[in-house]
């Protein structure tokens, strides 16, 4: 962290107010924060402008701009060029598809934080390794990093064809979830999708659409009601 780069983030801006941040936004983080045990439904029951204080995201009543980044719907109207660029290429400088994610800056302790509390983010540096060891356990080859003055290229390879002609790659992704998946109701049939997806370190989304295609293919069933079943291995 450059000292430079702190002082941008520190600095508060002028005609926004906690007011002015939207809604959606808190309730995602709050949602998110206490489902990842980053923070306690204590701390997480004060209003909005605590909270962003208690994130460190307030300086002498103003907010900061990480606070705008992170919970305004329009970041881009208070820091200019808040967004990233990504692009995926095919062979030498063939550009097969770009983007822009808008509303975050790299670099930012505050916004760091944010995420963190919101468990989407490690406090150690440990995503190169989890993706290598990844991609250990699906046969593919780790990935490959091209860094420049300002920006890092990372460059997946996928399966050789030879490895998943008995299934597609879905196929053994899936397959692997749904082993997971399993161990975790074994531990504890009253589990929620939400904790599963936790433990599996996938969305919920995604529990959610492989446990339905487990319960059509009689794998598992939901015992009881909502709030007091469990789910069983047939």
């Amino acid at each position: 962290m450059s000292k430079t780069g702190y002082k941008w983030d520190a600095v508060p801006v002028d005609g926004v107010s906690v007011d002015d941040l939207d809604k959606e936004s808190f309730d995602i983080f709050r949602r998110e924060a206490l489902r990842s045990g980053r923070m306690i439904e204590e701390d997480l029951n004060m209003d909005n402008g605590q909270l962003l204080d208690s994130l460190g995201l307030i300086e002498n009543g103003k907010l900061k701009r990480a606070a705008i980044l992170l919970f305004h719907r329009n970041p881009e109207k208070w820091v200019t060029g808040a967004y990233i660029k990504i692009g995926y290429f095919g062979e030498g400088s063939d550009l097969r598809y770009q983007d822009e994610i808008h509303g975050s800056v790299p670099y930012n302790p505050n916004i760091a934080n944010g995420f963190f509390r919101a468990g989407y983010v490690e406090t150690w540096g440990r995503g190169i390794e989890k993706i290598c060891e990844e991609c250990k356990s699906y046969g593919v080859p780790i990935p490959e990093y091209t860094l420049h003055l300002e920006d890092i290229m990372v460059k997946f390879k996928p399966l050789e064809q030879s490895k998943v002609q008995n299934g597609t790659l879905n196929d053994t992704l899936n397959g692997t979830l749904e082993e997971n998946i399993l161990s975790v109701i074994k531990e504890n049939p009253k589990v929620t999708q939400a904790q599963i997806a936790v433990k599996v370190e996938c969305s919920e989304r995604t529990v959610k659409r492989i446990m339905k295609e487990m319960v059509g293919r009689n794998i598992i069933e939901r015992v009881g009601g909502r709030k007091m079943g469990k789910w069983v291995k047939k």
